[in-house]
């Protein structure tokens, strides 16, 4: 259980990948850490299901999505009406 202490410490650098160096999104990261917590309890019966991790990582796209879709929303809507913006 070497990672448990470091996902309570939200140490991310020592948990990524080293061969990945810098090249992953640190925001993804932090909720694919997150959902990797729901698998590493001692006891197995105190460990989410697989169908429950899928479904977090599903709630976790939907969610970006919808924050990206609303930032391009909201983007477009500032440029509107703005001279020389087409």
């Amino acid at each position: 259980m070497k990672a448990k202490p470091l996902l309570d410490a939200n140490n991310i650098k020592e948990l990524v990948d080293p061969s990945l160096g810098k090249e992953y999104d640190p925001e993804e990261m932090v909720y694919t850490l997150a959902v990797a917590s729901l698998c590493i309890h001692h006891s197995s019966t105190s460990r989410s299901s697989m169908k429950s991790v899928s479904g977090s990582f599903l709630l976790i796209k939907v969610q970006m999505r919808k924050l990206t879709l609303d930032l391009l929303v909201a983007g477009s809507l500032f440029l509107e009406g703005r001279p020389g913006v087409t």
